[in-house]
């Protein structure tokens, strides 16, 4: 099969990391909006309370929900909120692999620098497998699992 014959697959975090985090702006949002109709006399502190959680709830969500790395013929594409990364995978010189506790991180270094990731990305073990087989780093890679 040919370079040409590959076709993009594309990895995000896990919706049940996902949903939760609209959940939790949603609920903040409710919360706020139901004590700005009913007038409730808030302190000062209240509302920033109030406005801090939505902000930090809503971040969140915008963060996950843009974030996907898409791997293809060509190159590894981190794509986020505010970021866009390509790493040719001639240009993908090794990957690390660290267990930290509740998850793995995944740390592929390039020649420029590189892309993290960790276990929260769903289908994290095909992800990191794709990356290494189509940098030909897959002798190293088997060694070091």
């Amino acid at each position: 099969m040919g370079r040409k014959d590959i076709k993009a697959r594309v990895f995000r975090p896990a919706l049940w990391l996902r949903v939760p985090v609209i959940g939790a702006f949603s609920l903040w949002f409710g919360v706020t909006l139901a004590a700005l109709v009913s007038g409730l006399n808030l302190p000062p502190q209240g509302w920033l309370g109030l406005a801090f959680f939505i902000t930090l709830f809503l971040s969140v969500a915008l963060y996950y929900w843009s974030m996907r790395i898409t791997v293809d013929e060509y190159a590894v594409t981190y794509r986020g909120l505010l970021a866009f990364r390509s790493y040719s995978f001639d240009d993908i010189l090794e990957i690390r692999v660290t267990p930290v506790p509740g998850m793995t991180n995944y740390d592929v270094r390039t020649r420029f620098d590189g892309l993290c990731f960790t276990s929260l990305i769903s289908g994290h073990k095909d992800l990191v497998n794709l990356i290494a087989t189509r940098a030909n780093l897959s002798a190293r890679w088997r060694d070091r699992r």
